[in-house]
């Protein structure tokens, strides 16, 4: 209801849904999904059956392979934004009264 008071019904509300649909993908992947279930039982077995020492390093090896993964996908994010951005002015799909939105 109030996204339909704020964005109406029309490309806008669109853009709206459509932008959160890669990040929703994201967390259910990392959060939710297959990565937590892989890396929790790889995470015990090291804590159970190595050295503490063993399993601090696994972890962070893991944390700074996911960040540097992170940093370049949202660099390569940024980079690219620019090119459908302009494609959607060039074509002047969204409405004129939401291109203040889109910049």
């Amino acid at each position: 209801m109030v996204i339909c008071q704020v964005f109406g019904a029309g490309l806008v509300a669109d853009a709206f849904f459509v932008a959160f649909r890669i990040p929703n993908l994201l967390r259910r992947l990392v959060g939710e999904g297959a990565t937590a279930a892989a890396f929790v039982p790889v995470i015990t077995e090291y804590l159970t059956h190595r050295s503490r020492a063993d399993a601090l390093y696994m972890i962070r090896a893991l944390l700074g392979t996911g960040l540097g993964l992170l940093l370049v996908l949202t660099g390569i994010g940024m980079l690219f934004l620019p090119i459908p951005l302009a494609v959607c002015l060039l074509l002047d799909l969204p409405a004129k009264s939401s291109r203040s939105l889109l910049i």
